[in-house]
């Protein structure tokens, strides 16, 4: 298990880098802005899923980068308080090309269940968005999340061809949460 600790490890690391990469090249108006790329939530709990399985770092890694596009995507797009409307117009040019350059990064598996996956996921988040708060703020954005978070496990467990049922895969998956240094954790307090 140590090795697979290793390897997940690195990954981490490698998605923190790519992420870096996607989320501040190639458009003019992210010079500027804020990446939280300290903590991965979705590309932790997309390894810690697929390890169940068989665990295939080159499929894995572009996908935690689409993954955790999608958050920064939900975070431009719904959490941050702009000072004004050209900022507001900032934030959300910045969370499209999120969203696109996230759906891009995952097309190129060519295995079109992580985009349907990931598409469904933003669907959730819209339509969640649209309704309003439903019981306080915490609760919807909780929900806002679990989209993000279940398609995380969905992929993963996918991709690793995890053929354990559910239960069994999300207690593998806490087991190997629990070894990492918790940056799922961390986000969600």
């Amino acid at each position: 298990m140590s090795s697979l600790i290793s390897i997940i490890e690195r990954d981490l690391t490698e998605t923190k880098e790519e992420l870096l990469k996607n989320a501040f090249s190639g458009h003019v108006l992210l010079e500027n802005q804020f990446c939280d790329a300290d903590n991965l939530p979705l590309a932790t709990l997309l390894f810690a899923t697929a390890s169940c399985g068989s665990y295939r770092s080159e499929e894995l890694k572009p996908v935690a980068v689409g993954l955790e596009l999608l958050r920064l995507a939900v975070e431009k797009h719904y959490h941050e308080s702009p000072r004004n409307s050209t900022e507001r117009n900032i934030f959300l040019i910045t969370a499209d090309y999120y969203y696109a350059k996230a759906i891009r990064i995952a097309a190129e598996l060519k295995k079109s269940y992580v985009v349907k996956i990931m598409v469904r996921a933003i669907a959730d988040i819209a339509r969640l968005e649209a309704c309003g708060p439903q019981k306080g703020l915490a609760a919807s954005e909780n929900k806002k999340y679990a989209s993000l978070f279940d398609a995380a496990v969905t992929i993963g467990a996918r991709l690793g061809n995890c053929s354990a049922d559910m239960e069994a895969v999300k207690e593998h998956a806490a087991l190997i949460l629990k070894e990492l240094s918790q940056p799922l954790q961390n986000h969600l307090q």
